[in-house]
């Protein structure tokens, strides 16, 4: 899995949830070291980002990952703060597979986290 949020406290809760449940993590904080960690992690099976970042935000993110073929397959979950149902519709239509408000609630989050690896089949 890889965590991307330029806030070290977001990604170390998602980090601790994750490694809870089991999952390898590797961290990034922003969507340009996302590209370098999945350039240099071949097996990441799933992307949790953060919607606001500098650099390349999340859903820049999702369109890079989009147009390479070795990581277009692979889940992304968009985590905000921002709460607004237009936004929500955006991120999923522009190739998100979820999205979460922050703060991360730990139990929902681990329950998203393993079914979009399971519809994934990661």
């Amino acid at each position: 899995m890889l965590i991307v949020d330029d806030d070290p406290a977001s990604r170390l809760l998602a980090r601790t949830v994750l490694e809870k449940h089991g999952h390898a993590v590797v961290e990034a904080g922003n969507g340009l070291e996302a590209l370098e960690r999945l350039r240099g992690e071949p097996s990441v099976a799933l992307v949790v980002a953060d919607l606001n970042m500098p650099e390349l935000d999340g859903l820049e993110l999702i369109w890079e990952m989009r147009d390479v073929p070795e990581w277009s397959y692979i889940p992304v979950i968009v985590l905000t703060g921002e709460t607004d149902e237009l936004l929500e519709t955006k991120l999923i239509e522009e190739g998100a597979d979820d999205y979460l408000c922050k703060p991360l609630d730990p139990r929902l989050f681990a329950a998203r986290v393993g079914a979009t690896i399971r519809r994934a089949g990661a």
